[in-house]
């Protein structure tokens, strides 16, 4: 068992927290305390990641994704925006790019995010945020996974130390959590994908330098003359394709390799550049693959997109409640809200069916910030006067009783045939003809009987 203090906003508290006794694999203790680290380098994944176009695309366009949609720091109690404290995040510590972002970019590659709080001199003010580089920081845990501190792999080069962080000063986020250790990885997988696309590059990039499918000229009887001849010649007219090519004697002409080759290597890396996207959750579409499938496809990927991204996006929130938590802000809270303009339309049309069946509008308000649409108004809805959606009734949106003034119900032409039937109000309507409507069993089709009155 293990106290824990804990302040806040409304004072300190101690706090009772019971700890897993489960023990992590792998778990190992060496002279600066225990540690607990995958078994995998990341350095040459990173290398091969920034040299495909495929796998840096769709990375890219993950990110982008991510900080899309808008984000709201709220006071969970009162449910409304925290002004100051968002102001705070976006305009002194740039939030969104120096700490989103790179969340987004290590957190799908590493699945594993370590934030820092840089503290003032009275050692609670928070100074600054960054993003740590997740292949340096070496957690140092209990056996049951819980950090005690958190040290860097690598030394200052200028004074040889190792650094070290408190686990109040770190908050580790773990996007594909199994249990309290290192999260596991994906990019081991990926790391096998791009070794074999790696392999094709290098293979393609030989056979055109070392000139494989270079065209081969064979004479079967000749001498030297006809031969030195012939490369003159060749060498005079092969930027001309209008000259004819001219040989003596008995010919074969042949190529060393065949480019037809080339159609099986593209079916491959084709295949290959799939499995890329498959590993990072990125539509085709959207890492810039065209898909020639149809929109309906193209919805059912946005979809799938969409609902990887708010996965995504709740471990952020986590992380940046625990955030809060540890720099005094314990009625912070993070809310993003609609992943773009299309989800944010679709919100406000459920709000709308929601008003017309009778929905409170306390109830609204109740959906719209699960949404992580928040206002600083502290009346957001004001008494609806449209019979569509309201509940007043409007007198003036009554059908007027004279007919004849909607353009449907006028005579368009002073033809027998207008006249016949009628105009404005003594038209015949379709309520009329409805009315008069037979249906014939023996025929099995409907018929019209129009009566003279």
């Amino acid at each position: 068992m293990k106290f824990t203090l804990y302040k806040n906003t409304n004072g300190s508290k101690l706090v009772k927290r019971a700890h897993s006794k489960q023990t992590l694999p792998d778990y190992y203790w060496n002279s600066s305390g225990a540690t607990v680290l995958p078994d995998f380098s990341f350095d040459e994944v990173m290398n091969l990641i920034d040299n495909d176009p495929v796998a840096t695309g769709a990375t890219q366009q993950f990110i982008d994704k991510v900080v899309e949609g808008e984000y709201s720091i709220v006071n969970w109690k009162t449910k409304k925006n925290d002004e100051a404290t968002e102001n705070n995040l976006r305009y002194k510590h740039k939030f969104d790019s120096e700490i989103l972002r790179m969340a987004a970019k290590v957190g799908k590659l590493f699945k594993n995010v370590f934030l820092e709080i840089v503290r003032e001199s009275d050692g609670i003010t928070p100074k600054a945020y960054n993003i740590l580089d997740s292949k340096n920081v070496d957690p140092q845990t209990q056996p049951n996974g819980d950090p005690l501190k958190y040290r860097t792999k690598l030394p200052n080069p200028s004074t040889g130390e190792y650094g070290e962080w408190s686990a109040k000063d770190i908050i580790w986020m773990k996007f594909d959590k199994i249990g309290n250790g290192w999260a596991p990885v994906d990019i081991k997988a990926l790391y096998t994908v791009l070794m074999q696309k790696r392999f094709i590059n290098r293979f393609i990039t030989w056979a055109w330098q070392t000139g494989q499918y270079r065209v081969i000229h064979n004479f079967k009887t000749t001498n030297d003359d006809v031969v030195q001849d012939f490369v003159a010649y060749n060498s005079k007219v092969d930027n001309d394709f209008t000259k004819p090519f001219l040989v003596s004697g008995d010919y074969i002409h042949s190529m060393l390799r065949d480019v037809k080759e080339f159609e099986n290597i593209e079916a491959f890396l084709k295949y290959l550049d799939n499995q890329i996207l498959i590993l990072l959750r990125v539509p085709p579409i959207d890492a810039g693959v065209p898909d020639a499938s149809g929109r309906s496809n193209a919805d059912a990927q946005s979809n799938s997109f969409s609902t990887h991204i708010q996965s995504f996006k709740q471990v952020i929130t986590d992380g940046i409640n625990e955030m809060f938590q540890k720099t005094n802000r314990g009625t912070s809270a993070m809310l993003f809200g609609p992943a773009d303009r299309f989800s944010e339309k679709m919100v406000f049309e459920v709000c709308l069916t929601m008003k017309q069946i009778g929905f409170t509008d306390t109830a609204i308000e109740e959906y719209l910030y699960n949404k992580g649409m928040v206002w600083d108004t502290s009346k957001l809805f004001e008494p609806l006067e449209d019979t569509k959606i309201g509940n007043k009734f409007d007198e003036s949106s009554q059908l007027p009783e004279d007919l004849s003034k909607y353009p449907s119900r006028t005579t368009k032409s002073e033809g027998e045939s207008s006249k016949s039937i009628g105009s404005g109000s003594q038209a015949t309507t379709r309520e009329d003809q409805l009315t008069k409507r037979a249906f014939d069993p023996r025929k099995y089709f409907t018929y019209d009987v129009y009566t003279e009155d």
